[in-house]
């Protein structure tokens, strides 16, 4: 087991990408905090995740409050003894035209897949600096990099990453 005696923290682990990772960090020997926006979100990767014969917590957490960050990663390196890996995968996207989009769904992904890994990386370097170890992942989108119709917000976010 390649990460046995780790400990690991997933956001956006309710499901799809995330889920998947939580999970593989799982098979791999690492004990998984998952978190997403709502407990009952994460159910489901946590059953998962014990039943693979590894601990579990289960986290909520908006990651655009700073606060709720900060509890989250002190509660996930609490109930896991540490926390060796983070990765920053909560995000959100939606189509929209820039011609019809609202400033404040604008504002809605920015917050959510720019300042909330911003917002996680710190949070994750309290933790991980003082030991001087620790891995931190932020996932992103081939989006980025190739563009697509209807989703300027959300590739605008990836070309920062």
């Amino acid at each position: 087991m390649l990460l046995k005696g780790k400990k690991a923290l997933v956001t956006g682990a309710g499901r799809g990408i995330g889920q998947a990772i939580a999970l593989g960090l799982a098979r791999a020997g690492a004990d998984v905090a998952v978190a997403d926006i709502s407990l009952d979100a994460v159910a489901e990767t946590a059953s998962g995740i014990r039943a693979l014969g590894r601990k579990a917590v289960e986290l909520a957490v908006n990651v655009v409050d700073y606060d709720q960050v900060q509890a989250m990663v002190q509660q996930a390196a609490a109930e896991l003894g540490t926390l060796d890996i983070a990765v920053n995968n909560a995000g959100v996207l939606g189509l929209y035209k820039v011609a019809d989009m609202e400033p404040a769904e604008w504002d809605r992904v920015m917050n959510i897949n720019a300042r909330g890994v911003f917002f996680c990386c710190k949070a994750e370097l309290e933790i991980m600096q003082p030991r001087k170890f620790g891995r931190i992942i932020n996932t992103a989108s081939i989006a980025g990099k190739v563009g697509l119709p209807d989703m300027a917000h959300y590739i605008d976010v990836l070309s920062i990453e």
